[in-house]
Order: C-alpha cells, then sequence, then structure tokens
C-alpha cells in the first residue's frame, strides 16, 4: 500500500500543468511570510 502512494505522489509531481511548474519553481526553498511549501507527501489513512 506505502508503494502505491508513493508512486501516485511521483506521477502528481511529474505530471504537472506548466502553471503548477511555474508555481513550483517560485515556491520552491523560498519562504513566503514565514511559510515554508513542500509537494505531496502521504498521509496515514
Amino acid at each position: 500500500m506505502k508503494r502505491l502512494n508513493v508512486d501516485k505522489a511521483r506521477n502528481l509531481r511529474t505530471g504537472q500543468t506548466d502553471a503548477k511548474q511555474k508555481l513550483w519553481h517560485h515556491l520552491r526553498n523560498r519562504p513566503l511570510q514565514g511559510w515554508t511549501f513542500c509537494r505531496q507527501h502521504e498521509v496515514d489513512r
């Protein structure tokens, strides 16, 4: 089950639209008013 979630998160990251790519380019490793952002992480059931 865990591997399925990892594969799904990976597919969401690699199948991004152009808009999502631009957004993450600007958010990556750049705090915004003290907030930091990370991509999809699996959440336990």
